[in-house]
């Protein structure tokens, strides 16, 4: 028995298949180009090849799915993809102009939910695994929006001033408690002191044997007043013996011709300081003085005027 390659090549088997391929009409080659797709005069040839586009696109985006494509390979594809929505796109144009229906109004985003748009890059669509690729993930991410800028105004308002100058920072109640309760004992104690120390004070200032605190108190202020001008008082003796002591020493120490231009020079200083420090008197009397010598001079000149 023969086999079906043995009966492939028989005579009139050839003729067969001949005779059909003569019948069938050729393939027509799709147009890639704008230019050639709008000059397809009939409608049925633009849908016959805006189908077979939407197959194509359809099967490629499947593929693109896969990462393990490679960068370069899923680049590839992406861009074949974007190719063939242009044609798409050039041929639902034609067939509108040749009378067809309206594609592009009917579907208006059709690859809106695999194919992502940057903004600002046109119609560029990224499809499955290109959406990941180096360089894009970053573009689709959405910035976090700033905040807006808060004037002095509104800072100040939000500011508790208690909290933020540190008023409140110790207010613990029961160290506040235990801190009241040192410090009254403390101020008892030092109070008990300054009496066992000053009952000489007391007895001269206060009028009852057994005065209460307040009197003590300002006991205790009259007191610190006296010592402060005591010692104010102390302090400007002191300072002023101490630079007489330096004089003298100083003068001590001069040779003869030091202490001798030392005299001359106070003697200056008291005739400077006696010619600046005049009254008002003595003054009045110079001006008049030299008024009077101006008014003789002039009449002098008068006079020899009057000769010449």
């Amino acid at each position: 028995m023969a086999r079906n390659e043995e009966k492939a090549q028989a005579m009139l088997n050839r003729w067969w298949n001949m005779r059909k391929n003569l019948n069938r009409t050729p393939a027509k080659e799709r147009p890639t180009t704008h230019h050639k797709i709008m000059q397809i005069p009939r409608i049925n040839d633009c849908e016959k090849f805006r189908n077979a586009i939407l197959k194509e696109i359809n099967k490629k985006v499947c593929i693109i799915q896969n990462a393990g494509l490679g960068e370069h390979k899923i680049r590839e594809l992406n861009d074949e993809i974007n190719k063939l929505i242009k044609e798409k796109s050039s041929f639902e144009e034609r067939i509108k102009e040749l009378g067809g229906p309206d594609y592009k109004q009917q579907i208006k985003r059709m690859f809106e939910d695999d194919g992502d748009v940057l903004p600002g890059h046109g119609d560029y669509h990224y499809f499955g695994a290109a959406k990941d690729l180096p360089g894009v993930r970053e573009l689709f991410q959405k910035k976090k929006p700033e905040p807006p800028k808060r004037s002095l105004i509104d800072i100040y308002r939000g500011l508790n001033m208690e909290d933020y100058y540190g008023v409140k920072e110790n207010e613990n109640q029961e160290l506040l408690k235990s801190e009241q309760i040192v410090e009254e004992r403390l101020k008892k104690e030092e109070i008990q002191n300054w009496i066992n120390q000053n009952q000489d004070f007391i007895l001269n200032y206060c009028k009852s044997n057994n005065p209460d605190i307040e009197e003590i108190l300002q006991l205790i202020e009259i007191q610190a007043n006296d010592d402060s001008d005591d010692e104010n008082y102390n302090k400007t003796e002191q300072e002023q013996q101490n630079q007489q002591n330096k004089i003298k020493k100083k003068i001590e120490d001069m040779t003869e011709e030091e202490k001798y231009v030392e005299q001359k020079k106070q003697e200056l200083l008291k005739k400077y300081l006696y010619a600046n420090n005049d009254d008002d008197e003595q003054k009045q009397i110079k001006q008049n003085c030299v008024e009077d010598e101006d008014q003789h001079l002039v009449k002098e000149l008068i006079e020899m005027n009057k000769i010449q």
